[in-house]
């Protein structure tokens, strides 16, 4: 009609009227598609409605530069992150192609379908060829002819009779697509040296070479031979088994690998124009570094005889060290056996017999039966509980309290109660779960009574045994008011009646035997105890046993 529309105020386009639009498409349905800095839209003529289509995942306005329909109607948007191909009856992409698919540049400048169908990509470098029907992605460089610099926006054209042009700021390529030919000239890739630890090899013709392990510093030097885009090429090599992948060098023409340990390799190096199509050299180089000699397997054997035989000779020590740890555990058992002897020896003296025995009788001729009879009762259950616990080599802590608690009473009757005495147990301490090799305490209780409290003139006289928990350990504390050590021994050596005592003496070897066997760490400290005036108040002895249970022992 010969009229110019501006859609300012258009109800629905006003919102994108006023951007920067670089192309607009009509497709088959004569609905609009157009490019703009702000991204790319639809509009729908029929419903006057219009849709901001998303391109991949950036959800940003990506600036779109061209557009172009092929005989399918499908889409293609051009931008400066790659090409994108819609679906018009879903708006969503269907497919996207960058550098990485092959284009040789992502910045799209043109696009446009030819007669046959194949759909030409204009980047700002370089020219590409989409095939929709077989997704063959074909991409024409220098190498072709092709004005490959400074292609910008808007510099396509196709013929009526199909003829394609294409320009840039140097010049132009024109073409009909459908005589095109894809020939790729292959590139000639070679070793120009090998360079190891000490020696250098100049245009090597060996491919296969073997280092010792001290020459495993390595660089190769390759090159490409293109007379007219050498400039251009770039490479990518890779040494196998020990790089995971190609490494890209770029324009750089030199590998080099430090301290490569013992193997075999294979390097191999390619070369590119485009940086898709890769041509790699024809003869790869093989390379083996020894190991060194202490890791051959004749090293290796030898070193394994030499520490069989250092095996044979600790196994065989080993033994003979097992033979004399069990001698010496049988004289441990020779020692515990006999110390076991000593102490119902020392239990059952002939003086403690004769003592109780005359107690009993003086009862008896006082016509005191009830005393007797007492005496009697304890006197057997005494020699019982001995006899019982001398046959073990641990009883528990509650059986020995039992025995030493008669003790106590049998020598309280004899010394017509002289003394009281005081037997308690902290709560913590379950005593039939505890135990201890039997007999440990009753030579310290007889040594209180007939070094401590015999002596005393005053009455009042007080034995007192207290048990407590020390975390892993069990303190027995026996402590008397007598008249302490130093005034025994005095009395003791004007008495008239000197009679030995082995009960300390026995206990104290038979503790270190029991120690050297159980490890139970088993020992006893006397402190003389005084008064403020200097005094002798008596004295303490302080036990300490490890603590083990009824469960550790079975």
């Amino acid at each position: 009609s010969g009229k110019t529309n501006r859609f300012l105020n258009h109800p629905v386009l006003s919102k994108i009227s006023t951007q920067t639009t670089f192309y607009r498409l009509a497709d088959k349905l004569n609905n609009w598609w157009v490019a703009q800095i702000g991204g790319l839209y639809f509009y729908d003529r029929k419903k006057d409605s219009l849709h901001k289509i998303t391109l991949g995942v950036i959800k940003n306005n990506i600036q779109t530069q061209v557009i172009a329909t092929d005989s399918s109607g499908d889409i293609y948007a051009g931008t400066m992150n790659g090409l994108y191909i819609i679906s018009p009856s879903t708006l969503s992409v269907k497919k996207f192609l960058s550098k990485k698919e092959g284009l040789t540049s992502n910045n799209i400048v043109g696009l446009l379908c030819d007669k046959q169908g194949m759909v030409w990509i204009l980047g700002n470098i370089g020219i590409s060829r989409y095939n929709p029907y077989t997704n063959e992605l074909v991409s024409f460089d220098v190498r072709d002819g092709i004005e490959q610099s400074n292609h910008t926006l808007g510099n396509f054209y196709m013929a009526p009779d199909g003829e394609v042009f294409f320009t840039s700021s140097d010049g132009f390529n024109y073409f009909f697509p459908e005589n095109i030919k894809s020939v790729k000239t292959p590139l000639k890739v070679m070793l120009t040296s090998i360079e190891f630890t000490d020696t250098t090899f100049t245009s090597p013709e060996i491919t296969s070479y073997q280092l010792r392990h001290d020459q495993n510093n390595i660089s190769f030097s390759f090159f490409a031979v293109d007379f007219q885009f050498g400039p251009s090429i770039q490479y990518r090599y890779q040494l196998q088994q020990f790089d995971n992948g190609f490494i890209h060098a770029g324009k750089e023409r030199t590998a080099r690998y430090t301290n490569l340990p013992p193997g075999k390799y294979r390097f191999i190096v390619e070369a590119s124009l485009n940086g898709y199509d890769w041509f790699s050299m024809q003869r790869p180089v093989s390379i083996e570094v020894a190991k060194v000699f202490w890791k051959t397997i004749w090293f290796i054997l030898g070193l394994s005889g030499a520490l069989c035989g250092i095996l044979f000779l600790i196994y065989s020590n080993r033994i003979k060290k097992i033979k004399r740890e069990e001698a010496l555990k049988r004289d441990f058992e020779n020692q515990l056996a006999q110390v076991r002897m000593n102490l119902l020896r020392t239990q059952m003296n002939p003086h403690f017999l004769f003592n109780s025995l005359n107690s009993i009788n003086s009862f008896i001729l006082k016509n005191d039966r009830q005393n007797a009879s007492g005496y009697l009762t304890k006197f057997s259950r005494l020699m019982r509980l001995i006899l019982e616990n001398s046959r073990n080599e641990w009883v528990s802590l509650e059986s020995e309290l039992k025995a030493i608690e008669l003790y106590v009473q049998l020598e309280a009757l004899r010394f017509n109660d002289s003394f009281s005495y005081d037997i308690n147990t902290e709560k913590s301490i379950i005593t039939e779960q505890i135990i201890l090799p039997p007999m440990l305490i009753q030579p310290y209780i007889e040594n209180a009574i007939w070094h401590g409290l015999m002596y005393r003139k005053n009455p009042g006289g007080l034995l007192s045994v207290h048990i407590k928990d020390r975390n892993n350990e069990i303190e027995i504390c026996i402590t008397d008011n007598g008249v302490g050590r130093a005034a025994a021994d005095l009395l003791k050596s004007k008495s008239a009646l000197q009679n030995k005592s082995y009960g300390m003496k026995i206990t104290t070897e038979r503790m270190r035997v029991v120690n050297m066997a159980y490890k139970i760490n088993a020992r006893a400290d006397v402190i003389d105890l005084y008064n403020e005036e200097g005094v002798p108040t008596g004295t303490k002895v302080l036990l300490t046993i490890n603590r083990i249970s009824n469960k550790n022992e079975n």
